[in-house]
C-alpha cells in the first residue's frame, strides 16, 4: 500500500549497493530490481556493483566500482578505494533510499554511515539486507558489531520472520521488514563432469542429494552419521555430498557418493533433477540459497526444523522434518524419507514457487522503496 504523500514527489532516488553482485548474488539483484522497468522516470536507481557483474538491469545505471586487486598487498588498497568512492556518492548525491546488500569492512562502513547522520543535510534513509542474521562461521567479535550495525538502519529487510525475531531480540530497532528470497535458478548450459554423467545414468532416483560448501554449522557431520546408522546403503540407496569441503566427513563410509570441487550449475541442476530428494540438516540458518534453489525442482526435501527452515516448513506443511539433530532422529528420518510419496511434495512445493516468484518479491521491494522517501 503507498502512502498518499507520495503523489506529491516527483521522483525517487535509490542507491542499491552490492559489493557481491555477481554468480547467485547478481541473480538476486536482478531479481529483486525486476520491476523497476514499468517506474522509469519516477524511481531514479544508481546501482553500485562488483566490475564481475555480466547482466543489465533496464531502468537503472549501473556503476561499478568494486574492482579488487589480486595482489595481495594492493587487494585492501583497491577495497578502501572502492569504499571510499561509494561513500563520496552516496553524500554527494543525497539520494532519498540507500540500500545495502553486504557490508565489506562493517565496523568502518558503520562508522562512517555514523558519522554521516550526523550531518546537517544528509536525509537519506538507510536500508540494510540481512541475508543472515551474521556472517556463516562467525564469531563473537561479529556478532557484537552486528548488533551496532543494525541498529544504524532505518530499516532492515530480511527473508524469514525467524530472522526477523532474532533481529528484534539483537537490537532496538524496531523497524524490520520481511521480504521473501526468490528461487535462485540454476544455468543449465554449462559444462557436465562425465563422472557425475555416469553415477547419474546408472543411479537415477536412488540417491540422496546434499550439496553446497560442507560444515559443521550444515550438519554434514551430522548427515554422514545417521546416514551410517540408516543402512540405506544395503538397499541400494546413495548419499551424494557435493561441494567444497566434502571430502573431509567421508571416512569410510558405505554408499557415500564425494564430488569435492566447485561443481558448474549445470552439473547441480542434473543431480538435482535425477535425486530421490534432498536433505539439509542445517544446525542454524536464516535463509538458504540452497534450499531456495532446489525448491522449483519440487523434489522432496527433508529439512531441519530451525530459523528460516522453521518458517518454510510450518508455511508449505512439509510431512516430514527433523525436529531433533541428534544421528537417531536424522537417521530414522532418512529411513522415513525415502518411502515417502513424491506427490505431496509436488503439489506443497509448486505452492512455494509461487510465493517466491521475483515479481511479487521486487514489487514488495519498490513499495518499501517509494514509503520511505516520502
Amino acid at each position: 500500500m503507498y502512502n498518499e504523500d507520495i503523489k506529491n514527489k516527483e521522483s525517487i532516488s535509490v542507491c542499491f549497493v552490492d559489493p557481491q553482485s555477481y554468480s547467485n548474488l547478481e541473480k538476486y539483484d536482478c531479481g529483486v530490481l525486476s520491476s523497476l522497468k514499468p517506474k522509469a522516470g519516477r524511481i531514479k536507481l544508481d546501482f553500485y556493483a562488483n566490475e564481475k557483474l555480466e547482466s543489465n538491469i533496464d531502468g537503472a545505471e549501473i556503476i561499478k566500482i568494486f574492482n579488487y586487486s589480486d595482489k595481495k598487498y594492493l587487494k585492501l588498497l583497491s577495497l578502501f578505494r572502492s569504499l571510499f568512492l561509494l561513500y563520496f556518492y552516496i553524500y554527494k548525491k543525497k539520494y532519498d533510499v540507500v540500500h545495502f546488500q553486504w557490508l565489506k569492512l562493517p565496523i568502518l562502513e558503520w562508522f562512517v554511515l555514523c558519522c554521516f547522520k550526523l550531518l546537517p543535510g544528509f536525509n537519506s534513509k538507510l536500508v540494510f539486507t540481512a541475508h543472515n542474521l551474521y556472517p556463516h562461521n562467525s564469531g563473537r567479535l561479529y556478532k557484537s558489531i552486528y548488533r551496532l550495525i543494525y541498529c544504524v538502519f532505518d530499516v532492515i529487510v530480511c527473508h524469514a520472520s525467524a530472522t526477523a525475531k532474532s533481529i528484534e531480540k539483537l537490537t532496538s530497532n524496531p523497524k524490520v521488514m520481511v521480504i521473501p528470497h526468490g528461487i535462485i535458478y540454476f544455468d543449465k548450459n554449462q559444462s557436465v563432469n562425465v563422472q557425475i554423467k555416469d553415477f547419474i545414468q546408472k543411479n537415477s532416483n536412488r540417491y540422496i542429494l546434499s550439496f553446497g560448501r560442507m560444515g559443521y554449522y550444515k550438519g554434514t557431520d551430522l548427515l554422514v552419521a545417521a546416514w551410517a546408522k540408516s543402512q540405506l546403503y544395503r538397499q541400494g540407496y546413495s548419499l551424494v555430498l557435493a561441494g567444497a569441503g566434502a571430502s573431509r566427513f567421508s571416512g569410510n563410509t558405505r554408499g557415500l557418493v564425494i564430488y569435492d570441487s566447485f561443481l558448474t550449475e549445470t552439473e547441480l541442476h542434473e543431480l538435482s533433477v535425477h535425486c530421490l530428494g534432498q536433505v539439509l540438516p542445517y544446525r542454524e540458518i536464516s535463509q538458504s540459497g540452497v534450499l531456495l534453489s532446489i525448491i522449483a525442482y519440487k523434489k522432496p526435501i527433508l529439512l531441519s526444523n530451525v530459523g528460516g527452515f522453521a518458517d518454510f516448513c510450518e508455511q508449505f506443511g512439509l510431512p516430514l522434518v527433523i525436529d531433533k539433530l541428534t544421528v537417531d532422529d536424522v537417521s530414522t528420518k532418512l529411513n522415513e524419507f525415502v518411502d515417502f510419496s513424491s506427490d505431496i511434495y509436488e503439489s506443497r512445493l509448486h505452492e512455494a514457487t509461487v510465493f517466491f516468484r521475483w515479481e511479487n518479491i521486487s514489487k514488495k521491494t519498490l513499495s518499501l522503496y517509494e514509503n520511505l522517501a516520502v
